[in-house]
This record gives structure tokens, C-alpha cells and sequence, in this order.
């Protein structure tokens, strides 16, 4: 699942953010995630920082939550900030970020423990 803007996102639109990985992006995995508001705070921090624009926090938790209602499994959201009009070749120019969110299932169950194959003898 992913959409930017809040629309369902097409190759297209986001074959610039694959090409150039010219943006930044935060992590949750459920809207009660603990530091929720630290992650919207670096966000809008980083999007001044990297394409000198505001952020709508209020936007971003919006499209979150959309994202979150559309399914009732765990899931682990991605919000990714990004401009699919910026050319590679001009990093600095004029951007307009966009806002891209996407899902995928998350793990159902903990990981047991990884041990190594054989015995380490000394």
C-alpha cells in the first residue's frame, strides 16, 4: 500500500524517490507509538533542513491515520518526505515535498533467538 498526498501512488511518481534517494523519512508502527510527536518533530525539522519548506505536521498524522484505519493487522507505516520533480542534477533548486505513505504487514511474531551453526571450538 502507498500513497502520496494521500492518493494512491503510482511507479511513476515515485520512481524519482528509487532513482535519486534524495529525501528523509521517519518509521511508526501504530498511531499510540510512543514519541509520536518526536517523530512529526523531526520530519518538519528535516524537511526545513533538507528543501528549506514547512511541513504540515497535522497533515502528516492525517495521512498516517488513513493509512492505519485501511487495515486491521499490525502494520509498520513509512513516511517518507520528498520531491518527484527534483532532478537529480539539481538537488538545490526549488522543491515542493510530497508526502509519501507506505504500509507493509508487521512481523506477527518475535524473532527467537539467532545462534551460530556449529561450535566455535578455541
Amino acid at each position: 500500500m502507498a500513497e502520496l498526498n494521500g492518493v494512491a501512488a503510482t511507479v511513476e511518481q515515485v520512481k524519482t524517490l528509487g532513482l535519486t534517494n534524495y529525501g528523509h523519512f521517519t518509521f511508526v508502527e501504530d498511531e499510540q507509538v510512543r514519541g509520536l510527536s518526536l517523530h512529526l518533530d523531526r520530519l518538519v525539522r528535516d524537511c526545513r533542513q533538507v528543501f528549506d519548506a514547512d511541513l504540515d505536521r497535522e497533515r502528516v498524522r492525517y495521512l498516517v491515520r488513513r493509512i492505519l484505519a485501511e487495515v486491521n493487522q499490525p502494520i509498520i507505516v513509512r513516511v517518507t518526505v520528498f520531491d518527484p520533480a527534483l532532478e537529480l542534477g539539481h538537488p538545490g533548486a526549488d522543491a515542493t515535498p510530497q508526502i509519501l505513505v507506505t504500509a507493509r504487514p508487521a512481523a506477527q511474531t518475535p524473532m527467537s533467538g539467532l545462534r551460530l551453526l556449529g561450535e566455535l571450538s578455541a
